[in-house]
């Protein structure tokens, strides 16, 4: 169990730093969108494998279903080695200039622009040396950058960017409860309605996370508009706190629970691509790693936090506030983070980093 949860928080940050260095400004929220499309048929993938294994989500062959689980990273790793790069900028920030002439040169080839080739810019004279008459001379480098490798230490990085890395923190802290605290309990809760429900409690399961496919929409929407990522966060954060407070009221199984469960489902992805886009737009290349690195160990506390506080706090099963607790609590971080990330950072959508 340690061995799996090491290899998603290592894997799942690293994919989306690949992905917000690669893409364009413009196409950001896009492809971070395509990830999340990823993760949803991940989750089908991953009923499935209960409905096979563990129909009642309380007992079966768990050891099949981890297999089970375990065999799309089987498939994909040789794909992965063998067709993924570091990214240009990383190379570019090691100065590697060989290597990233050869991932812009298959970038150009993949996107079917084979005519667009990079050169590496001309050197200046050593000096006291004559300049080349065929080529410019490179400008002297800004003062203002250090010496060295450009990628910053640990401390420099939080004395630069205190500020915007907190809220970050914060907005990954509360995306992380979110996302694995209500992924906590949904089959908690649904193995618990066997009895009261016409469906089995994996059909269920199967029917609330189908709601992420038009939630992924209307996220994609939204973050390919005009209307700015601080917005589309506020409005996520709203509609993610009000519909927990449906499930925190409703009775198991009542219309305002299911309300709950389909407001939640519908707002969640919204909330987490617009956190990833920010997060993603907020640093400069020599702070990127180190700070997304710092937010997605903060947000990892709250993937690690979210499920055990639901098995501490959480009354006898089907009682009434059975999960009031928690869904306190999640109120609680979702206010903070979006109120937080709202005051202290600037709006990105469309803007240069120095903006």
């Amino acid at each position: 169990r340690y061995l799996a949860g090491f290899s998603v928080g290592a894997g799942v940050p690293a994919a989306l730093t690949i992905v917000s260095e690669i893409a364009p400004a413009r196409s950001r929220g896009q492809l971070l969108s395509a990830c999340y499309v990823a993760l949803a048929v991940g989750a089908l993938y991953a009923d499935l494998g209960l409905y096979i294994f563990l129909p009642d989500l309380k007992s079966g062959d768990w050891r099949s279903l981890c297999l089970w689980s375990g065999l799309p990273a089987v498939l994909a790793l040789p794909f992965g080695w063998k067709q993924l790069e570091d990214t240009p900028s990383f190379y570019a920030a090691k100065g590697d200039l060989e290597s990233l002439s050869r991932v812009l040169t298959k970038m150009s080839q993949h996107n079917g622009r084979p005519e667009v080739v990079w050169r590496p810019p001309p050197q200046p004279p050593p000096p006291g040396g004559p300049a080349l008459l065929d080529e410019p001379v490179a400008e002297a480098p800004d003062s203002s950058e250090e010496d060295g490798n450009p990628i910053l230490s640990l401390a420099s990085v939080v004395a630069q960017c205190g500020l915007p890395l907190a809220c970050c923190a914060s907005l990954d802290f509360a995306y992380n409860f979110v996302g694995f605290g209500v992924g906590y309990f949904f089959p908690v809760a649904l193995s618990e309605l066997t009895d009261s429900s016409a469906l089995p409690p994996v059909a269920e399961l199967v029917l609330s996370n189908l709601v992420t496919f038009p939630a992924l929409f209307l996220a994609y929407t939204a973050l390919s508009s005009e209307v700015g990522n601080k917005p589309i966060l506020f409005t996520a954060g709203i509609a993610l706190i009000a519909s927990t407070a449906c499930l925190a009221v409703g009775s198991p199984g009542s219309a305002l629970m299911l309300l709950g469960i389909v407001a939640l489902k519908l707002s969640q992805p919204a909330f987490s691509q617009t956190t990833n886009t920010l997060k993603g737009e907020m640093f400069p290349l020599r702070v990127r790693v180190t700070a997304l690195s710092i937010s997605g160990t903060v947000g990892r506390m709250g993937a690690l936090i979210a499920p055990a506080l639901i098995e501490k706090t959480r009354g006898g099963p089907g009682s009434e506030g059975e999960f009031n607790i928690f869904f306190g609590t999640l109120i609680t971080v979702v206010a903070f983070a979006i109120s937080f990330g709202l005051a202290g950072l600037p709006e990105t959508n469309g803007k240069k980093l120095p903006e």
